[in-house]
C-alpha cells in the first residue's frame, strides 16, 4: 500500500471514530504519523465522547493492573545490608510508593533527580509533593532528616518548606510508613513512645501519621 493510500485509509478510519493508537496499530505506522494525517478530520460530539471514554477506561485499567501487581506482593521487611545512601533512598521510595498505592492513592513520578520531591499525590486534581525519607528508631522515636545537605555547595543544610508538602517516612525497624505534612514538623523526630522528660506539647506522634 502506497503512502497516499495509507493516508487515505487512516483518514477513513478516523472518520469512523477510531483512536489514533488503534489506527496506528491497524496500519502498522507510527502514531505521530497518524496524528499528522488525521488532524483535519472532524469528529462528531458522540465520537469525541466515545474516544474520551475509551481513554479513561484504558487509563483506569492500567492503574488497576499496577495496583494488583503491588498488592499481590507480600510485604517484606527490608534489611538494609547495603549502606550506600542512594540504594537506601531508592528502597525507601519504593516501599512508600507501594504503601500509598495499597491505600488507593493516585501517584505521579517526576522525571529526573533535580526536584525537591520524589513523588506526587494526585487527589482530585490537587497535586501534593512528597519527599521520601528513611527514618531510624532511636530512643522511642523515629528520627529523620527534615532538611537536605548542600554543604558541597557551601550552603549548609536546606529545608523543604515551600518545596515539598509532605514527608513520606519509612522506618525499617518498625516496617511502617508515615505521611507527615512538612508544616507539622516541629522537630526531626516522630515519637513512638512518650518522652522520658514528660514533655506533652510540640510532639509529632507517629501513630497520627501512619499510612
Amino acid at each position: 500500500m502506497t503512502k497516499s493510500n495509507l493516508r487515505e485509509k487512516a483518514q477513513v478510519l478516523r472518520a469512523e471514530g477510531n483512536s489514533i493508537p488503534k489506527i496506528a496499530e491497524r496500519l502498522n505506522i507510527a502514531k505521530s504519523t497518524v496524528s499528522v494525517w488525521v488532524r483535519d478530520v472532524k469528529l462528531t460530539p458522540y465520537q469525541k465522547g466515545e474516544l474520551k471514554k475509551q481513554g479513561i477506561e484504558k487509563t483506569q485499567e492500567a492503574l488497576r493492573k499496577r495496583k494488583r501487581e503491588v498488592t499481590q506482593v507480600s510485604p517484606i521487611k527490608v534489611e538494609y545490608s547495603d549502606s550506600r545512601p542512594k540504594v537506601i533512598g531508592e528502597r525507601t521510595e519504593a516501599i512508600i510508593l507501594a504503601a500509598l498505592l495499597r491505600k488507593g492513592e493516585t501517584l505521579l513520578l517526576p522525571f529526573g533527580d533535580n526536584q525537591r520531591y520524589d513523588l506526587v499525590l494526585d487527589r482530585d486534581g490537587t497535586f501534593i509533593r512528597v519527599q521520601c525519607k528513611t527514618g531510624r528508631l532511636r530512643n522511642g522515636g523515629i528520627t529523620f532528616h527534615a532538611s537536605s545537605s548542600h554543604e558541597h555547595r557551601g550552603n549548609g543544610r536546606r529545608k523543604y518548606v515551600g518545596e515539598a508538602d509532605f514527608f513520606g517516612i519509612y522506618c525499617p525497624e518498625l516496617d511502617k510508613v508515615y505521611l507527615l505534612p512538612v508544616k507539622d514538623v516541629f522537630s526531626k523526630t516522630l515519637r513512638v513512645d512518650p518522652p522520658l522528660n514528660g514533655q506533652k506539647t510540640g510532639i509529632c506522634w507517629a501513630k497520627d501519621y501512619e499510612v
